[in-house]
This record gives C-alpha cells, sequence and structure tokens, in this order.
C-alpha cells in the first residue's frame, strides 16, 4: 500500500499507483525517452492526482548536479537584458535547467553577495555582466563553477570561461566616422566608465576615429565627459558640453540611459535635433522607435546572443568545465535615423 499523505508521496507511490517500474517514472520526470506513451500518460497522471513534487535536492546530491544556473546582471532594469535573458532561457529549458536572475544594480557589494550566495546553493554555472568591481573573486569561482562572461571582461590572466559580446567598439568607430563624414569636427563625447572593458574598447576606437581628422580625445580635452551609466549623468553632462564657449557640434553618447538623459536636457530647453545639435549612441537605445527624435544607433540581435550564451554555458558544463578559454563576437546592425546633421 503506497503513501498518499500529502507532502510525503514518493517516487516508489507514483511507480505503484501508476503500475510501472521506478526507472519508468525516472525518465518521465527528466524527459527522457524509452517510455511508450501509455505508461508515459500514466505516470503523469499519478504525479497530478497526489500532486508529487520531485525532490530536486536529493536528485542533485545524487547527479552532482543542481540543475541551476545564475544569470548576474549590472543592470536588470534594462529591458535590452531582459529580452538577451528570455533567448538564454530557451536554451537553458529543454536543458532542464532554471534560472536564477540577479540584479546587481551596479553595485560592488550586491554583486559580491549573489556570487557567494549562488555558489553556496551550489549552482552549475555563471552568466555574469560584471560590475568590474569583484574581478578576482570571479576569477577564482570561474576555476570550478563553468562561467561565461557577458559583454565585460575579466581582467586576471587565470580567469577560467567564455567571453560574449557585441562589437560596440566597432560600431563607436563607424559612427564617429558618420559624424565625421557629415562635416562635424568638434565632437562630444560621452562615456562610461573607463574601468569597464566595454566602455574602454568603445573609447579607445572613438580616439581612433577622431586621429583621422587630427583631433586627440583624452581625459583632459574638455569636450570628454566620463561616469556612471545614469540619465542623469547624460543629462548634466549635456547641459555641461553646451555650456561651453564652443560647444560641440556633435556627440557621441555610449550608453543608452546617457543617451535618454543627453534627449531630455535637449527637449527641456528647446534644444533641436539635429538643427541644433547632432549626436549618435554606439549601443541599443531602450524603445527608440517612440522617442521623439530618431537616434543613429547601434541594433544588436538580442536572441542571438543570448541564445549562444546558453549555448556556450551548456558546453562548458557538459565538458566538466575543460574547454579552452573562448570568445564569440558579434557585430550589431546600425539604424541610421534623424540625429545627425549634414554641415559639410
Amino acid at each position: 500500500m503506497y503513501n498518499t499523505k500529502k507532502g510525503s508521496v514518493t517516487i516508489k507511490d507514483i511507480a505503484a499507483d501508476a503500475g510501472v517500474s521506478l526507472s519508468t517514472v525516472s525518465r518521465v520526470l527528466n524527459n527522457s525517452a524509452g517510455v511508450t506513451d501509455d505508461k508515459r500518460e500514466r505516470v503523469l497522471t499519478s504525479i497530478e492526482k497526489f500532486n508529487y513534487i520531485p525532490n530536486l535536492l536529493a536528485r542533485g546530491l545524487k547527479n552532482n548536479s543542481s540543475q541551476t544556473i545564475a544569470m548576474l546582471i549590472s543592470d536588470g532594469n534594462n529591458e535590452y537584458f531582459g529580452q538577451i535573458t528570455k533567448a538564454v532561457e530557451s536554451v537553458l529549458r529543454p536543458n532542464n535547467y532554471n534560472l536564477f536572475y540577479c540584479n546587481t544594480l551596479t553595485e560592488q557589494d550586491t554583486e559580491e553577495n549573489y556570487l557567494r550566495l549562488m555558489t553556496e546553493r551550489q549552482v552549475d554555472g555563471f552568466i555574469i555582466n560584471a560590475t568590474g568591481h569583484n574581478d578576482e573573486l570571479i576569477s577564482r569561482l570561474s576555476q570550478q563553477i563553468p562561467t561565461v562572461l557577458l559583454h565585460r571582461r575579466n581582467r586576471f590572466a587565470d580567469f577560467v570561461g567564455d567571453f560574449l559580446d557585441a562589437d560596440f567598439g566597432t560600431i563607436a568607430y563607424n559612427l564617429c566616422c558618420h559624424l565625421i563624414r557629415n562635416g562635424h569636427r568638434r565632437i562630444g563625447l560621452i562615456c562610461g566608465p573607463s574601468y569597464l572593458s566595454s566602455h574602454h574598447e568603445r573609447f579607445m576606437n572613438i580616439q581612433r576615429a577622431l586621429k583621422t581628422i587630427n583631433v586627440n580625445m583624452d581625459t583632459g580635452n574638455p569636450l570628454y565627459f566620463e561616469g556612471p551609466l545614469t540619465k542623469e549623468f547624460g543629462y548634466q553632462s549635456c547641459k555641461s558640453l553646451l555650456s561651453l564657449d564652443q560647444p560641440p557640434t556633435a556627440l557621441v553618447i555610449s550608453h543608452s540611459h546617457t543617451t535618454i538623459g543627453v534627449l531630455r536636457y535637449c527637449k527641456e530647453h528647446n534644444i533641436r535635433i539635429p538643427e541644433d545639435i547632432s549626436f549618435v549612441s554606439p549601443c541599443d537605445v531602450q524603445l527608440a522607435d517612440i522617442l521623439y527624435i530618431e537616434p543613429t544607433y547601434a541594433q544588436p540581435d538580442t536572441w542571438v546572443l543570448g541564445q549562444r550564451c546558453g549555448q556556450m554555458l551548456m558546453e562548458r558544463i557538459q565538458s566538466g568545465n575543460q574547454l579552452v578559454n573562448r570568445e564569440a563576437l558579434y557585430t550589431p546592425g546600425i539604424s541610421y535615423g534623424e540625429s545627425v546633421r549634414d554641415i559639410t
């Protein structure tokens, strides 16, 4: 006689009720092949009948796997990362993995706490869009836990894992050249923190483009503003740049949030785009299609990025974290909007 007490139903009870072996129930729970439709239906009926919940922790201990992945995102409120996450999940779910989504808020302590908490929960892998402040800890963990980095590199040589990025650096170069071709020579730059590899690469490529017209853009240039990836920073930077005795004729704005801050400042102060100021954004601008001015900006394929991210992590898990370090780099498209004026 099997036990039907709520909360105490076991796999043996399900097998007895369905009239099948324990191995058959196990194959159904793991969605494995080799089970007839009739037996599968009987097992599923018994599971529903007793509201059976598999003991995932016990299964994980037996298989040395928790069937969970932790995804740490530094800007979890950004729809861009929401789209990537959906694509990641489309890869993980068929492989019976669940996802912990952790918004680190670009804060060092929050990221560190999540890293330690998820390690204690024995996650099988990490996907990390890092804050740039815990690289040493991430490097140590990567030697034990399969890890894929998203957009931001780890500066430690002993990091073990993969790196996935959209090539916003090349897009930054191309968009700055687009301004130059349209006659702009006095170009302002609103850039994210240079300690983040993603923004350092954009800055280096913008420098490379400006050197073609003999302009030296460095941290001492009054047209250069570096700071946090916030709307407020974009707003204040635009205010400072346009208040100069010789204001720029165009801006390169390297992040979605700072772009929104610039647009807000211009709208509040009746500054016309592109008549009074042009701009380009080597980044994905949220809700660009409904803004009052259509920007010229980068358009990465978030679905391709997310799916490849999930695939790389699954491959690393299946190899026992024995793969050599790999990189996947995708070049975004460019949407040429209405934010650049030709002043040649």
